[in-house]
């Protein structure tokens, strides 16, 4: 006669495979929460760098010489307005001679140009409390000015968010008449 001997099978409870697909879920969605909130803030780290960029274009450009075809000397800027992308601005450059004249009287007749989206996603807020700032780059040196702040002010501040999330911003200050941005807060 045959003997047959029963195998023990060994295999995972219903209860112990659920409890393993449930912590998985957890851990993923930690990581994925946490990969998010870096994406934001790398997002924003790179448009501070494009908007160091985009500033020494214009300074590179107010240092270039160039003249228009009606013969005047052009400054070249950048508009921040809220909750749109920066735009290139060019307008025509005025020499003055007094050292309090402002910025509205230097650059004057705005053509708008170009629009640069600093990233995908990222909006420009609380610009000085103003909805609208601009920055231009003056001949020859590619100094910096912003119409509508004291002559004398030595930075303005603007805030990069993220979309419509208003827990991921970075505040960038950005210091006259040089255009060195720092950060401020992240």
């Amino acid at each position: 006669m045959l003997s047959l001997k029963h195998q023990k099978h060994r295999g995972f409870t219903l209860i112990e495979l659920v409890m393993v697909i449930a912590i998985i879920g957890v851990i993923v969605a930690m990581s994925l929460s946490s990969y998010m909130g870096y994406r934001k803030s790398i997002t924003l780290s790179l448009a501070v760098d494009s908007l160091q960029s985009a500033v020494k274009q214009i300074q590179q450009q107010a240092r270039s010489g160039k003249t228009l075809a009606d013969g005047t000397t052009p400054c070249y800027g950048l508009i921040f307005e809220q909750g749109k992308p920066v735009q290139f601005v060019t307008a025509t450059y005025q020499k003055t001679s007094g050292k309090n004249t402002s910025a509205d009287q230097i650059c004057t007749q705005e053509k708008i140009g170009n629009s640069i989206p600093l990233m995908n996603g990222v909006n420009v807020t609380g610009v000085n409390s103003s909805i609208n700032m601009r920055v231009f780059a003056t001949p020859p040196r590619g100094d910096l000015i912003t119409p509508g702040l004291d002559i004398n002010a030595s930075s303005f501040h603007i805030r990069l968010q993220f979309g419509s999330d208003s827990t991921k911003w970075i505040g960038v200050k950005m210091n006259l008449p040089f255009g060195i941005l720092e950060r401020e807060q992240l």
